[in-house]
């Protein structure tokens, strides 16, 4: 009678960054060595991320694809499987409670969730139980914040039955996606080439993709306000008053006390301060002893422009001033 061969895994913590990426390359790499699916260490993962924007797209995108989670099925789930049929529970079986009933108790039966119906469906060994991610690569790189969040939902909806290692991938690419495309810096100086109307108009374009109803001011008289932006659907109700100055001096405390006096003269739920330059300290201690006071530095722009923009909003400028006009 033959015997069963044993594969030796051949572990990748001890290997180098690139030496890892070499392996993940490597045509079904997953039999071989462990992990893969994920970063060996938190140190892989930290010198991957001071390399990122060393890396052209194609390859960033190549790497990210193999850590999203893919349709299949994992080994766990024929022990689940198994042990459910072992027990006689089967998907025509429930907790004798209603949905309504479990919710109410807090007591959601394994029964009502999806993976289970998958998993009695289906044949693991021959097709999915869990559906894949990849779909959001289709978001990048114009809506990094999108597909951070469809990454959050689907960890949000499986935690309690995907293995600990594609947790630990779904985490590295949520750290992997914002390193690349919304941490990712720009110059200051492509807010100083816009002249002061055109800066509000770009400011206000990013306000108006954040779902705030936005109006700018006329120039004559405009009363310590640049933009007006607000929410009105119930429960998330806003009106914000915003400022806009484009220098290159740092803003002072005395500009940061003047927004507090505009935002209590216009009852506004919030006052923003939007600059291409930097605050002072003494700024934003009062900012920070105020919550009705946001202050946003070209950094802070920058970043929530590659949020909801990707990073190459830059070379859509133009684009976003003529939205507002």
């Amino acid at each position: 009678m033959a015997q069963k061969q044993t594969v030796n895994f051949i572990s990748t913590n001890e290997l180098t960054l690139e030496q890892f990426i070499e392996v993940i390359k490597l045509p079904a790499s997953e039999k071989f060595y462990y992990p893969v699916g994920r970063f060996p260490t938190d140190l892989h993962l930290e010198d991957f991320i001071n390399t990122i924007h060393d890396r052209s797209e194609k390859e960033f995108r190549s790497i990210l694809l193999h850590f999203i989670p893919k349709s299949g099925t994992y080994g766990m789930d024929l022990r689940h499987l198994k042990y459910y049929k072992d027990i006689g529970l089967d998907s025509q079986k429930d907790s004798g409670q209603t949905l309504e009933e479990q919710a109410e108790n807090s007591q959601h039966s394994i029964t009502g969730t999806q993976y289970f119906s998958n998993l009695m469906a289906a044949k693991p060994q021959k097709s999915s139980v869990w559906e894949g991610l990849t779909w959001i690569m289709d978001l990048l790189p114009h809506s990094p914040n999108e597909a951070l969040k469809a990454l959050n939902a689907y960890f949000s909806a499986n935690c309690l039955f995907l293995p600990d290692d594609v947790l630990n991938a779904i985490s590295d690419c949520g750290t992997m996606i914002r390193a690349r495309y919304i941490d990712k810096l720009h110059p200051r100086q492509i807010f100083l080439n816009l002249s002061p109307i055109d800066f509000e108009k770009l400011v206000a374009s990013l306000y108006k993709t954040m779902k705030y109803e936005i109006k700018l001011t006329k120039q004559s008289y405009d009363g310590g306000i640049d933009i007006y932006a607000e929410k009105t659907a119930t429960g998330s109700k806003e009106k914000v008053v915003i400022q806009c100055k484009n220098y290159t001096s740092t803003i002072s405390v005395i500009e940061v006390r003047n927004l507090l006096g505009v935002v209590t003269h216009n009852k506004s739920t919030k006052g923003v301060l939007v600059t291409s330059s930097e605050f002072s300290p003494a700024a934003i201690k009062l900012a920070n002893e105020n919550p009705s006071i946001e202050l946003i530095n070209h950094k802070d722009l920058s970043k929530l422009f590659n949020e909801h923009h990707g990073p190459y909003w830059v070379y859509k400028i133009e684009n976003y001033i003529r939205d507002v006009e």
